[in-house]
């Protein structure tokens, strides 16, 4: 009954991405109270980064495995998808690193640290700058608020994730590194940095089963 419950949403996500020849525009008293596509953007601070953090000799050589995760709170009722990710690699740590995986985690409450994983998706880029990438399948979260954020799992590679130092962390971005004595969670602010992780997630969703159902809020551009 999971299973086919989670198959369910999976396609509803994959039907909420509009066509490129097509905008989305508001309309007052959707029949039935339709859902509406609602994409939007997860993040702290301005995504400009000052600074590389994470536990890693000078070569990139050593200091995994290191996770960082971000606390957000989606405006979006859930359950919705998250659809790809954004991200800043401050240092160029090939060809040493063979994997780096985007991962999801519950958020107990709104102070807690990073709770039980429940999405990874592996794969992402690794070269040194910014990189989109797609989250295929979309990932499903049930909950508002929740973590996002990175794995990179080896012992023989030291990644430095991009850190905005300008806007303030306020507690909501974390840091795992058993290499430089971080064996749990803790928060930038714990090892002596203020700011947020340059990384955002897209939100997409919910998708409704019957495009009827939407009334007259979908448009073609003149």
């Amino acid at each position: 009954m999971f299973k086919g419950f989670i198959a369910i949403l999976s396609i509803l996500c994959l039907a909420s991405v509009a066509g490129a020849d097509e905008s989305l525009v508001g309309q007052s008293g959707v029949p039935y109270g339709g859902p509406q596509l609602r994409p939007e953007m997860l993040y702290r601070g301005d995504l400009i980064p000052e600074l590389g953090i994470g536990c890693s000799n000078g070569y990139g050589t050593s200091g995994g495995p290191n996770d960082i995760a971000v606390r957000v709170t989606a405006t979006t009722t859930p359950p919705f998808c998250l659809t790809s990710t954004y991200y800043n690699m401050y240092t160029n740590v090939a060809p040493y690193i063979t994997a780096l995986s985007f991962v999801c985690w519950t958020a107990p409450t709104a102070t807690a640290p990073p709770g039980t994983e429940f999405a990874r998706q592996g794969g992402l880029p690794w070269a040194q700058g910014n990189h989109t990438a797609a989250l295929n399948p979309p990932i499903i979260v049930a909950n508002a608020r929740f973590f996002f954020g990175q794995n990179q799992p080896q012992t023989n590679v030291g990644v430095r994730w991009g850190l905005d130092q300008t806007t303030g962390g306020g507690g909501h971005n974390y840091i795992k590194a058993p290499g430089c004595g971080l064996a749990s969670w803790g928060t930038m602010e714990s090892i002596g940095y203020s700011g947020n992780w340059c990384m955002s997630v897209s939100v997409a969703g919910p998708s409704p089963a019957e495009l009827q159902s939407w009334g007259q809020i979908k448009s073609e551009p003149p």
